[in-house]
């Protein structure tokens, strides 16, 4: 019962939560070397609009990944919570249900992504000069697509109990013969971004491949087996109620990225390869943030699952200061060699003007972003996934598609595509504390213990 496991319902809160996240932050890092690492390898040696391929891409393939996120989000919740109840056997069948329902997603995902891809990269007004390369790299990468859901399945019921660990140890693996496979394709072979998307769908292939051996040979609770494959239909309502909020969100808000990219779009090949740049950097340096909302989700839910709210509240006041001093030190490094960052990808004198643009604009709001994950993640571990996804739909779709209606038609100015991303964020985060301070200060303040039900 003690393999790769860590119970954060008792314990010293800031050591449980630090020692459990530093791991996922690692693995993230390492995650995220393989966009990078492609965009890196397509930026130097294959040229701007390559770069902007991949750019133009990117809200297309959250449409589909968000969505899967956003339920196994609530999948990790009924993990951890079944977790901190001490409930083991209906903690095995959830992992075999929520395998079995991602395999099956994950066909249907790749079936869908390759056919609606040519429409939605036209509905994006994809320049002509663009479109080629992002339709031969999303046809890839999404023939691959059942990997990367599976690998993400996988380590959400690692960590949701604990195991920050293992993860990290495929994600090195993964990525380093991501990094290898970029060159080789690009440089030996001379495949263009259709050998980038090859050694990104080989990447993750070798990473769901490491963590489902995981999952088979372990000697715990949580072991699958083949004969004990099904589909619970207790734990898929419940994984559905705490999931289906945070992937209608995802999908809004991809579509709304979509929309979002039109604009970006009118400006040019400059433009969307330095705003794909810029969510390079940007990604990785929102990694400390979102490791530490990830780390809270489960601390959270672990807590909530064993009836302690109060220990909830005070593992999240730490994770706000804690969340505050990173961001310090994170935005103001990014705002300042923001030009050098940007130099790294591409050379280009307008791919640099836009790229600086967006980095430094998103690490004006970057200390607001952290605190937003901190309270998303304390609410989504106690079951509230509701309101996080009205209020983020209300400020990344409904507020920023106004806003960009409406000011493009006062003015052709890049400006206003531009800051419609921190006004989003600004909102966003008044919005998610007030609501965070009213709903676990007032809903449970005679109510100190948790009500939690499976």
């Amino acid at each position: 019962m003690k393999e790769s496991v860590t119970d954060m319902t008792k314990g010293p809160i800031l050591k449980l939560i630090v020692l459990y996240s530093l791991p996922l932050l690692a693995g993230n890092l390492f995650q995220n070397l393989y966009n990078t690492v492609d965009s890196l390898v397509v930026g130097n040696f294959l040229g701007k609009n390559s770069l902007a391929a991949i750019g133009t891409t990117t809200s297309l393939i959250f449409l589909l990944v968000g969505f899967f996120n956003g339920l196994s989000t609530g999948g990790t919740i009924v993990i951890s919570q079944l977790f901190g109840a001490k409930d083991y056997e209906r903690l095995n069948r959830a992992v075999h249900t929520m395998i079995c329902g991602t395999f099956l997603l994950g066909v249907m995902f790749s079936f869908l992504g390759i056919l609606y891809s040519p429409f939605l990269l036209h509905v994006m007004n994809v320049p002509e000069d663009v479109y080629e390369e992002a339709y031969a790299y999303l046809s890839i990468y999404f023939s691959g697509i059942v990997f990367l859901m599976l690998y993400n399945m996988g380590t959400g019921i690692l960590r949701a109990v604990g195991d920050s660990r293992n993860p990290l140890y495929y994600l090195i693996i993964s990525s380093l013969t991501n990094i290898v496979l970029d060159l080789f394709f690009v440089i030996v072979f001379k495949s263009g971004i259709k050998g980038v998307a090859f050694a990104t769908v080989l990447a993750q292939a070798l990473s769901s491949t490491l963590v489902l051996r995981k999952l088979f040979t372990t000697k715990t609770y949580y072991q699958m087996s083949v004969k004990k494959f099904c589909i619970d239909t207790k734990c898929l309502a419940k994984t559905l109620m705490y999931g289906l909020p945070g992937a209608i969100q995802m999908t809004i808000t991809a579509f709304s990225n979509m929309f979002a990219q039109r604009y970006i779009n009118h400006f040019g090949a400059d433009c969307i390869a330095g705003q794909a740049i810029f969510q390079k950097i940007d990604s990785l340096a929102l990694l400390p943030l979102i490791t530490l909302g990830v780390g809270i989700t489960t601390y959270a839910s672990q807590n909530f699952g064993a009836g302690n709210i109060e220990r909830v509240k005070k593992g999240n006041e730490f994770a706000v200061w804690l969340s505050v001093a990173i961001t310090v030190v994170i935005g103001g490094t990014i705002g300042v060699f923001a030009p050098h960052l940007v130099r790294l990808f591409n050379t280009s004198e307008g791919v640099i003007k836009y790229g600086v643009f967006f980095t430094r604009a998103a690490s004006s709001v970057c200390m607001i972003r952290s605190i937003n994950e901190v309270y998303t993640g304390t609410l989504r571990g106690v079951g509230n996934i509701r309101m996080p996804m009205i209020i983020k739909i209300g400020s990344f779709v409904v507020f920023r598609q106004v806003f960009l209606f409406v000011s493009t038609r006062i003015t052709d100015s890049f400006f206003p595509v531009g800051i419609s991303f921190i006004l989003g964020w600004i909102l966003c985060n008044v919005w998610m504390a007030v609501y965070y301070y009213w709903y676990m200060h007032k809903h449970y303040r005679e109510n100190k213990t948790s009500t939690f039900t499976f």
